[in-house]
């Protein structure tokens, strides 16, 4: 039940965001999650995310707020970077489930 009502007040949160919303839509229906219909609703974006995944995902978005425009030392360009990040989540996210671990 806790858990439930911060998905709730995250996902209101995260509905008055419209940038933040437009990131979540857009990094949640990348391949590497594998979902077969696009998911547009943040209400069921957390929810398939669950808390540790969806925190996840905001951590992600406040990275990318601090990203460079311009990558220098590494051949990155913005949407290379949220590949990356999208990739390095699920890789973590495999890694608590194996280790049994609730984030």
């Amino acid at each position: 039940m806790k858990g439930e009502i911060f998905d709730k007040g995250a996902a209101n949160s995260a509905k008055e965001d419209l940038a933040f919303s437009a990131y979540l839509v857009n990094h949640v229906n990348k391949p590497i999650y594998g979902f077969r219909k696009e998911i547009t609703d943040i209400n069921q974006i957390f929810g398939v995310l669950g808390i540790s995944g969806a925190q996840q995902l905001i951590y992600s978005y406040m990275l990318s707020l601090l990203s460079p425009k311009k990558w220098i030392f590494f051949k990155l360009n913005l949407n290379s970077f949220y590949n990356l990040q999208a990739d390095l989540g699920v890789a973590w996210h495999k890694i608590l489930k194996h280790l049994n671990i609730r984030g």
